[in-house]
């Protein structure tokens, strides 16, 4: 057979590389940086949109849902959710964020590298914003006044 009637296998595009959702890294080394950035970030996102501001709370509590179901999993791997909250592509990217802050912080606490600030914040205050989140009321101003009640206590 010449090679002119051989036909062309196509050229492939770039291979790609996909994980096993079970897996789990390990012995990863970060710096505490990430954690007050993750903090930015989820912060920027939720005051992004004032529809966000208002829903915030509700998305939270679907968080919470989540975490419980995980930890009852983890205690029985037989356990099946029988309705996990569904969560919108914006949450489910914010889930993704929090998660991770969130198990950084539990490490770094671990690791003893969490370092307590004073600040002019007190339980009222906050629990103030929180109510007013879980009824839907727009925070954006209550939330900027927390940060920088924040961040002067810490300097």
């Amino acid at each position: 057979m010449s090679d002119k009637l051989k036909k062309e296998e196509p050229k492939r595009l770039q291979t790609y590389v996909t994980y096993d959702h079970k897996d789990i890294i390990k012995n990863i080394k970060l710096s505490t940086i990430y954690i007050t950035s993750l903090q930015g970030i989820i912060h920027n996102l939720i005051l992004d949109d004032e529809n966000t501001i208002l829903t915030i709370g509700d998305t939270f509590k679907k968080f919470d849902e989540i975490a419980l179901m995980a930890k009852k999993k983890e205690e029985d791997n037989s356990y099946v959710p029988e309705n996990p909250p569904e969560l919108t592509k914006w949450e489910a990217d914010l889930y993704c964020l929090y998660s991770i802050l969130q198990t950084l912080k539990w490490h770094a606490g671990e690791q003893g590298l969490e370092n307590v600030q004073e600040t002019n914040v007190d339980e009222d205050d906050f629990k103030t914003v929180v109510e007013k989140m879980k009824k839907g009321v727009d925070t954006t101003e209550d939330m900027l006044k927390l940060q920088s009640m924040m961040t002067k206590g810490s300097s």
